[in-house]
């Protein structure tokens, strides 16, 4: 068979419209079958009038429908030539109907006219073609469509359709989902129930992810949104059924709750900056802080631990900002204050006196004394400091540090500062 020909829009014929009343008042319209023609309309012939196809050269069975809402209806409709002794110009359609039990009547009818397509005989065999033609009805209520079980062929279309609803069915292929399980491949299934830690993988994924489960419960009946969408980063929550799960990048090795320096934010990274977050943001740091007892109720004193927020829907990340590591034996996460070692400086005076007796308090100025042989030395370190007698006056003074003269090191900053380049700390979740 050549292409279909371009057919008019059905018309329902007279026939058909009083068929139409007759559902309306309660009797049952069934539609019987298709006629397909050669017949020739003459000008100015009235379509509506009607009562059959003008020549009648094969029928064809009814093999499904479909009701398209308001009063619209689809037939679909079986042609083949296995039987067809003679080809022919297919030219008309004829839907046919009855009510009750009573006689076949011409219900719609469609006319091809010069584009008719040629349908050949059982020698040139077709391959069987599925045709749709659509019909009024008015009101379906009292509707029923007489189909020939035996005709019915699927589709490719369809049957691809029931492939896909077989396959989303959980007792399909049990060998080959067997042989996968004992395979160790956790494919993410539909309806199962997952415990926390649980791995599962799924081909709508990207080939470097796979999914942790941070919440037990059981999958949906359907696949979550998120996970058909194109996922470009880990660290992603997805939400299926009651159970939820994050997103995993196989690239990234780094455990979770690790905290490094980075020039920039990753995905799967938090700042760990002492921000407070919400725990359903981040379960496995929660999970991680409950197992090692990594929290804190002192924030400040152990800046590197968790605080525990409002201990229920919250969380406190740890503040690695402007802090250097201190590897330690015990203790980890506790905050050390910045500090520098005491500088202590003592000095010994020399002078020389000229036989005049003397005393430096605390506080006082220091005398100049002339003899220019003895020696006086000051050891006590509040005084006072006093020698014999003679004449004359001792020098003193004060004695002042300013350690930056000999390193420009000091002074530099309000604490101890190494050469240093800055990266913002950041925390694995």
């Amino acid at each position: 068979m050549a292409e279909a020909g371009q057919f008019s829009k059905s018309v329902v014929t007279q026939l058909g419209k009083g068929m139409i009343v007759e559902s309306q008042n309660g009797k049952v319209l069934s539609f019987t079958r298709v006629a397909l023609g050669d017949g020739l309309i003459e000008d100015g012939e009235d379509i509506e009038t009607l009562t059959a196809i003008k020549k009648e050269r094969i029928s064809c069975p009814i093999r499904s429908f479909v009701d398209k809402g308001n009063g619209q209806f689809t037939l679909q409709f079986e042609v083949s030539n296995t039987a067809l002794e003679k080809g022919f110009w297919h030219r008309e359609i004829g839907v046919m109907a009855k009510i009750g039990a009573g006689t076949e009547r011409l219900y719609a009818y469609s006319y091809a006219g010069t584009a008719a397509s040629f349908l050949y005989d059982k020698t040139t065999p077709i391959q069987e073609r599925i045709v749709k033609i659509d019909v009024v009805v008015g009101n379906t209520e009292n509707l029923t469509v007489v189909i020939d079980s035996s005709i019915i062929h699927p589709t490719m279309a369809e049957v691809e359709a029931r492939l896909v609803e077989h396959n989303k069915a959980r007792d399909a292929h049990p060998d080959l989902r067997a042989l996968i399980a004992n395979a160790g491949i956790a494919i993410l299934q539909r309806s199962k129930t997952y415990a926390v830690g649980d791995i599962a993988y799924h081909k709508a994924l990207p080939s470097w992810a796979r999914l942790e489960c941070v919440k037990a419960g059981t999958t949906g009946a359907e696949l979550p949104d998120k996970i058909k969408q194109t996922l470009e980063n880990g660290g992603v929550i997805i939400h299926d059924g009651t159970a939820v799960w994050i997103v995993d990048d196989l690239r990234d090795g780094t455990p979770v709750g690790a905290v490094r320096g980075s020039l920039f934010l990753p995905a799967g990274y938090v700042k760990a900056n002492g921000a407070t977050a919400q725990r359903a943001d981040y379960p496995r740091l929660v999970a991680l802080a409950d197992k090692h007892n990594l929290w804190t109720d002192n924030t400040a004193a152990n800046a590197g631990l968790f605080g525990r927020g409002d201990g229920a829907a919250t969380i406190v990340l740890p503040n690695w900002t402007d802090r250097m590591v201190q590897l330690a034996g015990d203790g980890a996460g506790a905050t050390v204050a910045a500090g520098l070692p005491n500088v202590k400086i003592s000095y010994r005076d020399r002078m020389y006196t000229g036989g005049e007796s003397w005393s430096w308090q605390p506080g006082q100025e220091h005398k100049v004394l002339e003899d220019k042989r003895k020696q006086v030395t000051l050891t006590v370190e509040d005084g006072p400091y006093s020698y014999g007698s003679g004449d004359g006056s001792v020098y003193g003074g004060v004695v002042s540090v300013d350690v930056s003269k000999s390193n420009a090191i000091y002074g530099a900053v309000e604490t101890v500062q190494p050469p240093a380049i800055k990266l913002i700390p950041i925390i694995k979740y």
